[in-house]
């Protein structure tokens, strides 16, 4: 699931507005995959992604070819800065939209004129409110992303250890790609030292099932799928050690009133609708994530509120989140058009 939050972001925007605007999508160059050790979306991923959106031009660029007397409005959805984008370019760019406030002030400190941004949050499908009747197992424990240092994966495997000899009827479901590992990323060492390292740097699934069978890979799965286990599932953990702009599953979790326990930074918190209990631990702190389990597990507070959950989500989705993105077009657009018209009126 590459790039996942940003590329589904990207995706239902281009669609949304295609309808309205002549849309470019500029695509991070796919020479330089990975930024700050962070996948970025690819020309490939979005054109896979928008067969059936002839209208929508891709062009391959490093952020820095913005076209003069256009609205260049940039949505940013990753943790770095706007790859490229130089401080002589800053004037022609009309918006800059954050998903999250975590985000913004990040931007903020890259460089961003605070002017210039904008914070419209992520949502869901439309169709993707909680299924009723479905037999739920409250000691299912799921991860969806990335399997690799950055997401805290050691972090949650070791909780989940520590976590499961005094839960035994608990499992762990992990759902993503699983990616080869380096010696700077958070839980090498570890992992190493377990072996659960193959020849490849990749996690052997087989052996850390012989140390725990209650833990699952999956591999990656289609979105229906993910969304149908999000239904069954108690828990949704999202243990990234370096702060998400948002965390999009979290949110698409809930959506099918399964409770997130995040990461206590980032735009986690942001995720969160009214409703829902507020499951925090320390990154990293694999200690502090198995009592959080054990706290979550069979305590009412964190299950009784699931149908609420899923119903103060349902306001939260992509078409919401694209038309505020189209209005704050619409009114640049409409902007540029008054200021043309004036300097015609006064003769300039």
């Amino acid at each position: 699931m590459p790039c996942y939050g940003a590329l589904r972001a990207t995706v239902e925007l281009a669609k949304h507005l295609s309808s309205r605007h002549e849309v470019t999508l500029v695509a991070e160059d796919s020479k330089n995959p990975h930024y700050m050790g962070l996948p970025v979306i690819s020309e490939k991923e979005i054109a896979k992604e928008l067969t059936h959106k002839p209208d929508i031009t891709i062009q391959i660029s490093r952020g820095d070819r913005l076209i003069p007397e256009s609205v260049n409005v940039i949505c940013q959805h990753g943790p770095h800065h706007i790859l490229g984008l130089k401080n002589e370019s800053i004037h022609l760019v009309s918006a800059v939209t954050c998903v999250s406030k975590f985000s913004l002030q990040q931007q903020v400190g890259n460089g961003i004129p605070r002017r210039l941004l904008h914070v419209v949050p992520n949502g869901i499908d439309g169709n993707a409110s909680m299924e009723r009747g479905m037999d739920r197992n409250e000691n299912m424990f799921v991860y969806a992303g990335h399997i690799r240092g950055y997401k805290g994966i050691a972090c949650l495997l070791q909780a989940f250890l520590r976590f499961t000899s005094g839960h035994p009827q608990a499992v762990l479901v992990l759902f993503g790609e699983n990616m080869p590992w380096t010696q700077a990323d958070h839980g090498f060492d570890w992992l190493l030292a377990m072996n659960f390292l193959d020849d490849s740097l990749r996690i052997d699934w087989g052996r850390v099932k012989q140390a725990c069978p209650a833990i699952d890979y999956k591999g990656e799965v289609s979105q229906e799928e993910l969304y149908r286990v999000f239904g069954v599932a108690g828990f949704v953990v999202c243990p990234s050690v370096i702060p998400e702009t948002f965390g999009l599953v979290s949110l698409e979790a809930q959506s099918r009133g399964c409770i997130p326990l995040l990461a206590n930074h980032g735009g986690f918190p942001e995720t969160l609708v009214a409703s829902c209990p507020r499951l925090f631990f320390h990154p990293g702190n694999d200690l502090a994530l198995a009592e959080l389990m054990a706290r979550a597990v069979g305590n009412p507070v964190s299950t009784n509120c699931r149908e609420r959950v899923a119903a103060d989500t349902e306001s939260r989705t992509w078409l919401r989140t694209n038309s505020k993105i189209s209005i704050l077009i619409d009114r640049i657009v409409q902007r540029k058009r008054w200021k043309k018209r004036l300097r015609s009126i006064l003769g300039k």
